[in-house]
């Protein structure tokens, strides 16, 4: 080897070790070339994620992704920040650097940028990050923030996403009622009302949500599902076409809905996914999987299993808090009762119910016997289970990928 040669060598050597000496005091050297060649790479992400079009500045909040109809990957998005920052300062957008970072699930750096703010914004994307990591304070955390803002929407949004991670939805619509009466956001009025299945409310709502310009694509989602209920196939087919060509998961469960394939490739963390292959083919419901709670019930209780029918009910109702059990007629005493509960079914012409327990199937039996005595005819059951999904909808499915991951 050359003199010359072995001169190279030593500045590659003394280059790498000033590289290192710089890391560790927290800077970050990148050579001309290095520049280049990354600059080069977020241009190639942007060219999609460049349609954003949305001032770096409005995406304060975790909840921003929602509002503003963000659906590229993580990766895309996370670099659409990046590039969109190269030039701000980290003190006046510290929100913006910390999510930049919650993209990418570096929570350390997020944290730090989080921690560098006292805005409401900073206090909910740190309480984020506390769900999203599972820390031991997060409900300490969730809790102290309502009590010195309750008055602010974000400290209601950030406990209704605690509750919402364990599918403690009756808690969680609690929170979230509140955080839309403050917020004002129609779609968050949209998804209580669509939970409690209140369809005429959630009609009257579409032109005006629209109209604020927040959240257009989950108002479109929502309204397909209240469609769905109402059976309107017109409105059905206006909102399918508004999400056709959508690829995030929120929209995947719709097209495999409307396609009715069970096969329909969703992401795992997408839980909803597991009812609606359910909804499509009712030989195809995984029982024990999450999102099918009220199919675990159906099964032991058509199989006359008291014992694990009563232990289903119950935690059902920790989930939801109270439940209507609808009777109907039917012309034919069905072998399989309460399948109906399984489906975008809606009875408003049968009797309601609320089971006493702790006996719930026991009792359920002796109600339908007496109805039938009474009446003379057949019955069925479904248990009216709160559309739920339309809270997980008002967080969107970035947030799902974390909490249900």
């Amino acid at each position: 080897m050359s003199d010359k040669d072995d001169k190279l060598k030593n500045i590659f050597k003394l280059k790498d070790q000033f590289k290192k000496d710089l890391s560790k005091k927290g800077i970050n050297y990148e050579s001309k070339e290095e520049k280049k060649k990354k600059k080069s790479t977020i241009y190639n992400y942007d060219i999609e994620s460049n349609a954003l079009n949305i001032p770096i500045s409005k995406l304060k909040t975790w909840m921003d992704f929602v509002i503003y109809d963000i659906n590229i990957s993580d990766e895309k998005l996370s670099l659409y920040f990046e590039n969109r920052l190269s030039s701000k300062s980290p003190g006046e957008y510290n929100n913006q650097f910390g999510l930049m970072h919650l993209l990418r699930n570096d929570f350390e750096k997020a944290e730090n940028f989080f921690l560098s703010g006292n805005d409401i914004e900073s206090l909910f994307n740190l309480g984020v990050l506390k769900i999203f990591r599972d820390d031991n304070d997060k409900l300490n955390f969730a809790r102290s923030l309502v009590e010195k803002k309750k008055n602010n929407p974000y400290s209601h949004f950030l406990m209704g996403l605690l509750f919402l991670k364990d599918n403690k939805f009756d808690y969680a619509y609690k929170f979230l009622k509140m955080a839309g009466e403050l917020s004002n956001y129609t779609y968050v009025n949209m998804a209580l009302n669509l939970y409690d299945k209140n369809f005429k409310e959630v009609e009257s709502m579409v032109s005006k949500a629209f109209l604020e310009g927040k959240a257009k694509k989950t108002i479109s989602i929502f309204n397909y599902y209240n469609s769905q209920f109402t059976r309107d196939v017109d409105k059905s087919a206006s909102a399918l076409s508004a999400v056709k060509k959508e690829e995030f998961p929120c929209a995947k469960c719709i097209h495999a809905y409307n396609s009715n394939k069970s096969s329909y490739s969703i992401e795992n963390y997408c839980l909803f996914s597991n009812k609606i292959f359910s909804y499509v083919d009712q030989n195809k419901v995984k029982v024990g999987v999450a999102d099918n709670f009220e199919n675990n019930f159906l099964k032991f209780f058509n199989m006359k299993n008291y014992k694990g029918a009563n232990f289903i009910y119950k935690q059902l109702l920790e989930k939801f808090g109270s439940l209507d059990i609808i009777l109907f007629k039917t012309k034919v005493n069905l072998v399989k009762k309460g399948l109906k509960t399984n489906g975008f079914f809606n009875e408003d012409s049968g009797y309601r119910i609320r089971l006493k327990g702790p006996n719930y199937s026991e009792e359920l039996y002796k109600i339908l016997d007496g109805f039938s005595r009474k009446y003379r005819s057949y019955f069925d059951f479904l248990i009216d289970i709160p559309f739920y999904e339309s809270l997980r909808l008002i967080y969107g499915w970035k947030t799902c990928k974390r909490i249900y991951k």
